[in-house]
């Protein structure tokens, strides 16, 4: 049986400096210093497109005029950028909790966490929205290259792990915790992909009647009209849930049902 040794060759100090680093470094290199050294919260997509493009081939000349670099063997400047930085951007800067929601990363859905709006706090579907901000840092993307920023992200992301953490319910204006009965802020480090309409009123004293129906007598109702001191020190607060009306055909009070287990997790 032949086997086959493979060792480092070995060069000259001519030899190692006539060597030029891959276009791909150059690029990655300038990627990373600009996301080091500048204020992304102050650059549109379109500035990013600007100054990073601007960045990437003013290197790619200095590198060409530093080696003396001409014909065939210069680096030549790019006019757009490569599916690959359009992912870093979008991670970076709009998408940062970004991940795959699924049991195995080969057929998980691919989800990002929304920080505004009514969806806030909830991780949503996450394609549609890399596509439309593929377009404004490359206004002349093919769907090919689309397809590719999708699929990049989607290499560059971690599998999202079900937490086993039980303590929070989240309702519209944040995370109620059921241990210290206080309303939390939403976290992307506790992974949910839905929750409650009603939202939680720290003023409120008593829960309203609609149409006959009561909240405090649902309770009461589920409780067997006997609650034991757990299930009175559960629905303490019932009443402040409900800023929101109700209706009674759906018979929802979020402090009553923890979410499911698969809704829950966090970010690796």
């Amino acid at each position: 049986m032949l086997t086959h040794q493979f060792t480092t060759p070995s060069l000259t100090k001519d030899e190692e400096d006539n060597l030029l680093p891959p276009v791909n470094q150059i690029i990655a290199d300038e990627v990373e210093l600009f996301f080091n050294t500048w204020d992304q919260s102050k650059l549109t997509a379109a500035e990013v497109e600007l100054y990073l493009l601007n960045r990437i081939n003013n290197r790619l000349l200095s590198e060409n005029a530093v080696n003396k670099l001409k014909g065939a063997r210069a680096y030549r400047t790019i006019q757009t950028f490569t599916p690959a930085v359009i992912a870093t951007c979008i991670l970076k800067r709009e998408m940062p909790y970004t991940g795959l929601l699924g049991e195995s990363e080969a057929t998980a859905a691919l989800v990002t966490y929304c920080n505004n709006g009514p969806d806030e706090g909830l991780y949503v579907p996450a394609e549609h929205q890399i596509r439309l901000l593929a377009r404004e840092y490359n206004y002349s993307i093919s769907p090919r290259e689309l397809n590719a920023v999708v699929e990049l992200v989607k290499d560059s992301v971690p599998l999202l792990t079900p937490s086993e953490d039980g303590d929070f319910v989240a309702l519209a204006n944040g995370l109620f915790d059921l241990n210290t009965k206080e309303l939390r802020p939403f976290s992307p480090g506790i992974m949910l992909t839905s929750k409650a309409s009603v939202a939680f009123n720290e003023e409120a004293t008593t829960c309203p009647i609609i149409d006959g129906w009561s909240v405090d007598e649902w309770i009461r109702e589920l409780a067997n009209d006997a609650p034991p001191p757990e299930v009175e020190q559960l629905f303490g607060k019932s009443s402040r849930l409900s800023s929101v009306p109700v209706m009674p055909s759906t018979r929802q009070c979020c402090c009553t049902h923890r979410p499911d287990p698969t809704e829950r997790g966090h970010v690796r």
